[in-house]
C-alpha cells in the first residue's frame, strides 16, 4: 500500500502530466512541446521513485504487451490511415436502468405492468415458486443511489454475449415488451463472476488500490484494440470515464490515423476513433438496434526501432489532438474482452431470477 507522501508525490507528477502542453497544429507539422520529456514522464514515476517502482510495474498495468507483444509501427509507411477494423457481432442498445428508478417492479400503469411482477406471475404458474424478485428488488431499492450507477456493465456484456430481444412476447395473457425483455436479459448478466473476463487497465477507484489516473497506458490501449478488432473481429466493453464512475458501452468498430512526430525519430502520433452501441434514450426504451456512438482519442506511442526500422511501440501517453480533444483527461479506465460469450456462465445479483425461466420468456423474442 502506498504512503501518504508517495501518493502526494505521484499526484504532483500526474497534474504536471495534464498541463504540459502537446499538439496545437491541424497539420501535425509543427514541433511538438519538449517530446523527449513528456514521454519520459512515466519512466520518472517507474525509476526516479523507487517506493513507487512495484506499484507502477503491477502486472495489470501492462497485461496486453505482456500477453500480445507490443504493436509493430512501419515508419516508411507514415502518415497511414487504417481500414476500418469491425467485429463480427455488432452489439445492441438497450436502456440501463439506472438504480435510482424503480421500472423494474413498479406497477403504477396496472397489475402486472412491471418487468418483474410479470416474471413473478410467470414463474409461480410454470414452477410453484413462492418467492419474488420484484419484492427483492423493492427491498433493494436506493432513490439516493449515485447517479451513473445501473445495469451498463450487465449491457455491455449482455449485448456481445446474446441475441438481442426484438419482439413483444405474450404469455397467458401477459405482454412482455422490449424494454421488459432486456431489463430481465440484463438481470441474468449482472453478478458474471470476473474470472470469464478478461480486463485490461487498472480500475480508478480514486484511493489506493487503484490510483493511477492514466487508468490504461495508451500502448496497451492501441494493442488491446489491434488484437480484439483488427485480429480476433470480436467486440470487446470498454468503460470510456476515466474517473471513479464506470459508463461501460461494447465496442466494435475502429480506425486510426498515424503521423510521424517532428524531430522525434522514436514516435508516433495516433488518432483513434472507436464505435460502440450507446445506451437507447430515456423516452425510447423499447428501442430495436444499435445507437452508434463515436469517441476520438489521441496519444504518442514511443518505443525503439526494429532492424527493419519499425517502431516497437513499448510506452506511451495520452495528449491533447489537434481538433482540441484532450486526451489526457478523457481517455478509458480499463477495457473488457469476453473470451467465450456461448459458454459465459450468467448470475444475477437477484436470488429470486431464475435463468431457465427467463431464457424460456426471452425464447420467442428472438
Amino acid at each position: 500500500m502506498l504512503h501518504p507522501a508517495q501518493i502526494c508525490k505521484v499526484s504532483q507528477l500526474l497534474i504536471l502530466l495534464l498541463t504540459i502542453p502537446t499538439f496545437s497544429s491541424c497539420e501535425l507539422s509543427q514541433k511538438v512541446s519538449d517530446p523527449h520529456d513528456i514521454g519520459n514522464l512515466a519512466d520518472i514515476l517507474r525509476t526516479e521513485y523507487p517506493g513507487l517502482y512495484g506499484a507502477l510495474n503491477d502486472p495489470v498495468l501492462t497485461a496486453v504487451t505482456r500477453e500480445f507483444g507490443f504493436s509493430v509501427v512501419s515508419m516508411a509507411a507514415l502518415p497511414l490511415r487504417s481500414e476500418v477494423m469491425i467485429a463480427d457481432k455488432i452489439p445492441w442498445s438497450s436502456w440501463w436502468y439506472p438504480k435510482k428508478e424503480d421500472f423494474l417492479f413498479n406497477d403504477a400503469h396496472g397489475k402486472y405492468s412491471s418487468a418483474l411482477t410479470k416474471y413473478d406471475y410467470l414463474r409461480r404458474k410454470w414452477t410453484n415458486a413462492s418467492e419474488k424478485a420484484a419484492d427483492y428488488e423493492r427491498s433493494q431499492f436506493n432513490p439516493d443511489a449515485l447517479t451513473w450507477e445501473g445495469l451498463c456493465d450487465a449491457w455491455a456484456i449482455a449485448s456481445v454475449s446474446m441475441p438481442e430481444p426484438k419482439r413483444t412476447v405474450v404469455f397467458s395473457g401477459i405482454t412482455f415488451s422490449i424494454s421488459d425483455l432486456k431489463a430481465l436479459a440484463l438481470l441474468t448478466y449482472g453478478a458474471v463472476d470476473d474470472s470469464q473476463l478478461k480486463i485490461y487497465g487498472q480500475k480508478f477507484t480514486g484511493n489506493d488500490t487503484g490510483w493511477i489516473y492514466p487508468d490504461i497506458f495508451p500502448e496497451q490501449f492501441h494493442r488491446f484494440v489491434e488484437v480484439q478488432l483488427n485480429e480476433r473481429k470480436q467486440p470487446f466493453i470498454m468503460d470510456h470515464d476515466a474517473s471513479p464512475e464506470v459508463w461501460n458501452v461494447p465496442v466494435y468498430k475502429a480506425n486510426f490515423l498515424m503521423a510521424a512526430v517532428p524531430e522525434d525519430p522514436d514516435a508516433v502520433f495516433v488518432r483513434t476513433w472507436l464505435y460502440s452501441a450507446e445506451s437507447s434514450k430515456p423516452n425510447e426504451k423499447e428501442f430495436v438496434g444499435t445507437r452508434e456512438a463515436v469517441r476520438e482519442y489521441n496519444y504518442i506511442l514511443k518505443g525503439h526501432r526494429d532492424g527493419d526500422g519499425n517502431l516497437v511501440a513499448e510506452s506511451g501517453y495520452w495528449v491533447k489532438g489537434p481538433d482540441g480533444i484532450d486526451s489526457r483527461k478523457n481517455h478509458p479506465d480499463y477495457l473488457i474482452a469476453v473470451p467465450n460469450p456461448e459458454a459465459l456462465v450468467r448470475k444475477s445479483w437477484n436470488p429470486e431470477i431464475e435463468i431457465s425461466v427467463v431464457d424460456q420468456i426471452l425464447q420467442g423474442s428472438f
